[in-house]
């Protein structure tokens, strides 16, 4: 079966995932990975803010070989200047939703229209 596995979102822990997705998927299906991910600039040779124990970029495409990949480095003050919604109740979190969407977006542009994959899924880096 041809899948295609379209990862999106903060890098986080995608070395530390590995094996699990080794073991229980890639070794019983033809995948080809696909990566859209971001991390904020300040800290994007170091690991997250937020998970400052995630691989870098560079560690996770050397581990997952992905057919195609992106980062996308997002300043913190871009965060949280885009944060700022006065008419928004505080815990809204605007920019998260519009950031998540739009990788997904970037993510599924990555595929050819012309592949044929038998399941295609997509997935945030996650433990």
């Amino acid at each position: 079966m041809k899948v295609a596995w379209l990862v999106s979102g903060n890098i986080r822990n995608l070395v530390e995932i590995h094996d699990s997705w080794e073991n229980n998927f890639f070794k019983y299906y033809d995948v080809d990975v696909y990566f859209h991910l971001w991390s904020y600039a300040d800290f994007a040779e170091k690991g997250d803010a937020f998970f400052p124990d995630c691989c870098t970029y560079e560690e996770a495409v050397d581990l997952y070989n992905p057919k195609r990949h992106e980062k996308e480095c997002i300043s913190t003050i871009e965060c949280f200047r885009a944060r700022n919604f006065s008419n928004m109740a505080p815990e809204t979190r605007v920019f998260n939703v519009l950031s998540m969407w739009d990788k997904w977006k970037k993510s599924f542009a990555f595929l050819d229209p012309n592949s044929s994959y038998d399941v295609i899924f997509r997935t945030s880096c996650f433990k």
